[in-house]
Parts: C-alpha cells; structure tokens; sequence
C-alpha cells in the first residue's frame, strides 16, 4: 500500500470539511451529487474590439439553478463567485490621447 500524498490528504480534509457544513444545514447529497449540481455554473468569457482597436474582454458567471442556490446558501457562498468584469488590452498611444476602454467593475 503506497501512502497519501499532501495533496489526496488536503483534498480528502476539505471534501469532509464540506460535506459536514451541509449535513448541519440539513442538505443530504452524495459527493458525486453535488459535484454534478455545482458544476451547472459556468464562466462566460466574450472578447470584441472597442472603436480604438482595443480589445475588450467581458467575464461574466452564469445564473444558478435552485438546487446550486440551496448549496450556496447552507456553505455562504456568493452566487456570482466572479464579478463583472470587463478588461481592455491597451495599445500604446501618444500620452495625450485619452482612451475610451477604461477597466471597470459592473455590478
């Protein structure tokens, strides 16, 4: 018999970190359940060029299903893990040219 790496220790501790959160909030699932319900969220990247020839990319997270919600809700989880964000490629321009992509949080 080989023995556990740190890694297969440290994941196995979090995996029963978890599963007992649930457990006291009542939510009863096998681990491959949740694995299958939490992974119905997605993370959505959308790139495009602005009017400048920048390269403005948006990331965005996907809504949840009720059964994801339950989950977040007994862990404290946010909804969206990522904020909105949309992040620009610069291109270089003389320094008193304004630019028109400006990296933001939208909420």
């Amino acid at each position: 018999m080989r023995n556990p790496s740190v890694l297969e220790l440290l994941s196995y501790g979090v995996v029963n970190i978890i599963r007992h959160q649930l457990e006291q909030k009542g939510v009863r699932h096998h681990w491959t359940g949740l694995t299958r319900t939490m992974s119905t969220q997605k993370s959505v990247a959308t790139a495009a060029m602005n009017k400048l020839g920048e390269r403005v990319v948006f990331r965005n997270c996907s809504i949840l299903e009720s059964k994801a919600v339950e989950i977040h809700n007994a862990l404290n989880y946010k909804y969206q893990p990522l904020k909105r964000r949309k992040i620009c490629t610069f291109q270089t321009y003389p320094p008193n040219h304004s630019s028109s992509c400006t990296a933001i949080n939208l909420t």
